[in-house]
């Protein structure tokens, strides 16, 4: 019995001493695509939704004056080209890669490039 015990305090011991390790320091990434077929506030609504929709996305703007999308995103969860299909998969462009034809004409006439 006495063996038990002192076991069982030995252990309770071993585990309160351990230190306890630091959560891992999370990495964020930015990056920047052009979007050069955004023409508007409903542009920029729907590719910063899109984006924000991607897993790993922590935040995500679109400034209609430069047509670029800023991104700040985990780049263990996502990359650079996830974030550019998101884009182009409701109908805009997203640095060198053409927006979705469907995704394109389903898009008001005022987001259209003219």
């Amino acid at each position: 019995m006495k063996l038990v015990s002192i076991f069982t305090i030995a252990i309770l011991f071993a585990v309160g001493c351990a230190k306890k390790s630091e959560p891992a320091e999370v990495k964020f990434q930015t990056a920047s695509i052009k979007v050069e077929s955004a023409q508007c506030g409903t542009c920029a609504t729907a590719i910063t939704k899109a984006l924000k929709g991607v897993e790993g996305v922590e935040k995500a703007e679109v400034d209609i004056k430069t047509k670029t999308a800023s991104i700040t995103f985990l780049p263990a969860k996502t990359s650079l080209a996830s974030l550019e299909d998101a884009i182009t998969k409701v109908g805009y462009t997203a640095n060198d890669k053409k927006a979705d034809p469907k995704a394109y004409e389903k898009l008001d006439d005022c987001c259209k490039v003219q």
